[in-house]
């Protein structure tokens, strides 16, 4: 860092930490991020460091009450002043996007707390942001069923989960040490059903690598992937069958015409279904 950390007070220092962990989480996994490797980055000793918190979980904790603070602080103010609720739901999104991609170790850490088997106060501190994050949320699309903005079969909690993390934080790296080369860097998007999106980019900017993920045909380096309010992958898939999912939700046109030759046009189309356990007749 290029900010002096020596001879702060104690309430500086404190947020020099803070920020130092987002820092390093933006780079490698959270779960890899030591106290020395903190102390590094600030150019301090380990002793120094422990002088302002007691305890790895004690720094954790006090970067969760940050990015609670913030987020919540952002998306509120962007939905100041707005009488639509879809409109304020929208630039609740784009906020959320904005500090996403401002800070993208905080997912990682997020969810990484989340997937802690013991309860700890960092973990429950994220829990708590989701719970106010998702009952905001809720409100808004209550209020757009009411005044005909959004459908009355909408699934509230649904909605609200997929808003908050849908595809977050999401790499794909090649090679590693000095070869190492990202396809994907921190990729953060959603999809809504319903909704066609395209991609567009030169060659070689990632696009193939994107929907190769996306479709669960090569493993992403890291990040969360959620899929018809499943997640399917978060730092590792959490999907048992990889070719149940891309058979069963997940579908690819191709530019050349992968057709079994010995099949005429019903059979082909017929084919997955069948192999998805549907009958003949149903399948043609």
């Amino acid at each position: 860092m290029e900010q002096q950390t020596k001879n702060l007070p104690a309430e500086a220092r404190k947020a020099v930490t803070v920020e130092s962990v987002i820092r390093l989480a933006g780079s490698q996994n959270p779960s890899e991020i030591t106290t020395a490797a903190i102390a590094k980055h600030m150019k301090l000793t380990q002793g120094a460091l422990f002088r302002h918190f007691p305890n790895k979980e004690a720094i954790w904790l006090a970067v969760m009450g940050w990015v609670a603070d913030k987020l919540l602080t952002r998306i509120e103010h962007s939905a100041k002043g707005l009488d639509s609720p879809l409109a304020a739901l929208e630039a609740m999104f784009m906020a959320h996007i904005e500090f996403v991609a401002e800070h993208p170790g905080v997912p990682r850490m997020m969810f990484g707390e989340l997937q802690r088997s013991e309860s700890t106060p960092a973990k429950m501190m994220v829990q708590t942001l989701i719970k106010r994050y998702s009952e905001r949320l809720i409100k808004l699309l209550e209020q757009g069923k009411q005044c005909a903005e959004l459908s009355p079969s909408l699934d509230n909690q649904a909605a609200a989960t997929l808003f908050i993390g849908t595809i977050q934080g999401l790499k794909k790296r090649y090679g590693s040490g000095d070869t190492a080369f990202y396809a994907l860097k921190d990729v953060n998007m959603h999809v809504a059903p319903g909704e066609v999106v395209g991609l567009i980019g030169p060659s070689g900017s990632g696009k193939s690598t994107l929907l190769k993920c996306l479709g669960a045909i090569i493993d992403p380096t890291a990040g969360k992937m959620i899929l018809n309010n499943e997640v399917i992958y978060d730092q590792g898939w959490k999907v048992k069958d990889l070719r149940a999912l891309r058979r069963d939700k997940i579908g690819f046109v191709f530019q050349a015409p992968y057709l079994i030759p010995f099949l005429d046009v019903t059979d082909n189309v017929a084919l997955l279904p069948m192999l998805a356990g549907i009958n003949n007749e149903t399948s043609r």
